[in-house]
């Protein structure tokens, strides 16, 4: 049974895998990177700080970073925890 499902598994992530186009490949790339999206973030910081104000905009900086780091770690707790190699690494 459980092989069957770990087949299942791998057939459906070569499935998936195959779904994409390689003259997107390039686009995929650039979206992916956190660089080509810093003057997105400083755009909507910026107008966020002029409706806001000054201590609200830091109120909601303090809460994003709080956000992220428990999703962080709890990602990394699970990930950790059901010790399965991800299907890449097969």
């Amino acid at each position: 049974m459980l092989d069957k499902i770990i087949d299942l598994d791998k057939q459906l992530f070569i499935y998936l895998n195959g779904l994409g186009s390689e003259s997107f490949d390039g686009f995929w790339l650039i979206i992916t990177k956190q660089i080509y999206w810093t003057p997105l973030f400083l755009l909507l910081l910026y107008v966020i700080y002029k409706e806001i104000g000054i201590k609200q905009t830091a109120y909601l900086i303090l809460f994003v970073i709080v956000l992220v780091t428990i999703t962080d770690q709890g990602t990394n707790f699970f990930k950790h925890s059901f010790q399965r190699l991800r299907p890449c690494n097969n």
